[in-house]
């Protein structure tokens, strides 16, 4: 049994597979409903590259258990990396990178704002928040952009604040958009993030200040990328579990 589902069970944490709609297209979504009184905020994550797993079902189920109505999205539509477990190094990137190459973010972005409406069309929840890690990180952020209803966003590492090249499926750099989020915003990385070096950061915070964005940073020394993820070789255990004490500190503050 995966541990996040023995500690569903031992929460009393409800996993339910339902599906969303968007574009008429069906869109595969894990639900983790909390036990106790009816929930107050919904949180809509976005997985990493290697979709929906076991590491971030156990992300839904934590934010269940203090209280968050949680959906997690497949962006993949069921068409991602074939194993979600495996455990990739970076000499073996190849099938990871080729599902990266083949996302549609546009409609990724827009997987995640349906699962929001989802979660404020639910009748107890007042606000929603959007959380992810990686390529999903960009995608919370994409969906923090577009979406007018999204009151919080917590982002671990964002894979993408700019993509390589412009494309009908990667039309604009999040770093561009940010003039347009309406919601505070916690950017989670490590000072070893190849993804995020200094300047990056000084430029992200530097953008967020220019249109009076509520930004609170945290950069985890000796981190590099994913290190709270499900990359093993690279995952900081003290980083990754003070990083998520920081994230529901961040939501029961803003939310």
């Amino acid at each position: 049994m995966p541990e996040w589902e023995q500690r569903a069970q031992e929460a009393g944490v409800s996993v339910e597979s339902i599906t969303l709609s968007v574009d008429g297209d069906d869109v595969p979504t894990v639900l983790c409903r909390p036990t106790g009184p009816a929930p107050r905020v919904g949180v809509a994550i976005a997985t990493e590259a290697q979709g929906v797993n076991n590491f971030i079902k156990g992300v839904g189920v934590e934010l269940a258990q203090h209280g968050y109505l949680s959906v997690i999205p497949d962006y993949y539509h069921g068409t991602g990396p074939e194993d979600p477990e495996i455990l990739i190094d970076i000499a073996h990137m190849g099938p990871l990178q080729e599902a990266i190459a083949s996302l549609d973010f546009r409609r990724g972005a827009e997987d995640i704002l349906a699962g929001v409406t989802y979660l404020r069309e639910h009748e107890h929840v007042s606000s929603v928040a959007v959380w992810g890690y990686c390529t999903g990180g960009t995608l919370a952020w994409l969906a923090a952009e577009l979406g007018r209803d999204v009151d919080a966003a917590v982002l671990f590492y964002p894979s993408q604040p700019a993509f390589h090249e412009l494309s009908a499926t990667q039309p604009q750099h999040a770093i561009d958009m940010i003039w347009q989020i309406r919601c505070p915003v916690l950017l989670i990385v490590g000072d070893e993030d190849q993804v995020w070096p200094d300047d990056l950061v000084r430029e992200v915070t530097e953008r967020f200040a220019t249109w009076s964005i509520p930004l609170s940073t945290e950069i985890y020394t000796g981190a590099g990328h994913t290190f709270a993820g499900h990359f093993e070789d690279w995952h900081r255990p003290e980083a990754a579990a003070h990083a998520m004490d920081r994230a529901l500190t961040f939501l029961a503050d803003t939310l």
